[in-house]
C-alpha cells in the first residue's frame, strides 16, 4: 500500500506539490530523531488514511528544509501547518492528534 503521506525531498517537489491542488493541506515539519515526532508518526498517517479524498498531507525533514523551518516559526515538533490556497489557516504545535483531526475537519 502506498503511503498516503508524502515525503518533500526538495523545494522544487514543495512547490509543485503545493500548486498543484485546491484541497486542503497539511505540511508535517519533523525530524526523524525527535521523540514525540516518532510517536505522532502513525496517529499522523491514520489521520490521513481517513481525510486522503479531501486533505493532501505531507512531510518535511526540519534537517534538510531548515530556512523553511525557520520561515515557517517552527520553534517544536512536531507542527503542522493547514494551508489552503497558499494562505496558512491554522497551526498544530506537538503530540496533540485530536487537536489535529480537529483543526482539519474545520478546514476542509
Amino acid at each position: 500500500m502506498t503511503d498516503v503521506v508524502m515525503t518533500i525531498s526538495t523545494t522544487t517537489d514543495l512547490e509543485r506539490e503545493l500548486n498543484k491542488s485546491d484541497k486542503l493541506i497539511v505540511l508535517e515539519f519533523m525530524a526523524p530523531w525527535s521523540e514525540p515526532c516518532k510517536v505522532m508518526k502513525e496517529p499522523y498517517r491514520r489521520i490521513a488514511r481517513a481525510r486522503k479524498d479531501r486533505v493532501n498531507f505531507y512531510t518535511l525533514n526540519v534537517d534538510k528544509f531548515k530556512d523553511l523551518a525557520e520561515e515557517a516559526g517552527v520553534e517544536a515538533l512536531p507542527m503542522y501547518v493547514l494551508l489552503k490556497n497558499d494562505d496558512v489557516i491554522d497551526m498544530v504545535v506537538g503530540v496533540r492528534r485530536h487537536e489535529l483531526e480537529n483543526a482539519i475537519k474545520n478546514n476542509i
